[in-house]
């Protein structure tokens, strides 16, 4: 049961969090399956830091390189 609940979050992930959405585009050309189970391990890592330092989640920001003028 938690590895259906884990796959569905690695899911929608990417939907909901523009920093995990690029991530999962950048892995995907590996093939779906590995990037779904990058964006996992990558919550997994959030949510550890987020209970061993006690801080909330902060989305990151993506960046975006503008074409020189």
């Amino acid at each position: 049961m938690a590895q259906v609940g884990n796959d569905r979050a690695a899911q929608r992930a990417p939907i909901t969090d523009i920093w995990l959405k690029e991530f999962y585009n950048r892995i995907s050309g590996k093939g779906k399956k590995t990037a779904r189970v990058a964006v996992a391990r990558k919550l997994l890592e959030i949510i550890y830091r987020m209970w061993t330092e006690h801080k909330p989640y902060y989305k990151k920001t993506v960046t975006v390189a503008l074409p020189h003028s």
